[in-house]
């Protein structure tokens, strides 16, 4: 890093709706079993603050699946990465990670018409380690 770079602050999640292309959300039970990955599944997603909460919406998930996560929101781990642009992603990585988390646990909505899952926190708190 040159002395002209400065170093990337993390913005909050959801200050871009829809988020940067290339950002995902993963949806873990907290054993580590990974339920969903955004990328790999290609679902859309948003991130939205409202009121010093955040909802995740992710879209094209099947009815199944919400159900399962609806009943184990009180064991689920969710994370954001969020894409930086290219000038930052040279000198800090392409993505800042977030971890999503309430106090009790999650409020998981789904709308089957639109196929959208919903969860919704009330905190968040970047990180920057390699493995999720």
């Amino acid at each position: 890093m040159t002395g002209a770079q400065a170093i990337y602050e993390p913005k909050r999640p959801g200050h871009q709706s829809p988020p940067p292309a290339g950002s995902k959300v993963l949806i873990k039970l907290a054993i580590g079993r990974l339920l969903i990955d955004t990328a790999i599944a290609g679902l859309v997603i948003d991130v939205r603050e409202s009121d010093g909460r955040w909802t995740l919406e992710v879209h094209g998930v099947n009815a199944e699946d919400a159900a399962f996560i609806a009943d184990n929101a009180a064991f689920l781990n969710l994370f954001y990465f969020e894409a930086l642009p290219p000038e930052v992603a040279l000198s800090q990585g392409s993505v800042q990670k977030y971890w999503m988390y309430d106090e009790h646990q999650p409020v998981v909505g789904y709308d089957a018409a639109r196929a959208a899952l919903t969860l919704n926190v009330g905190s968040y708190m970047a990180y920057s380690n390699e493995k999720v």
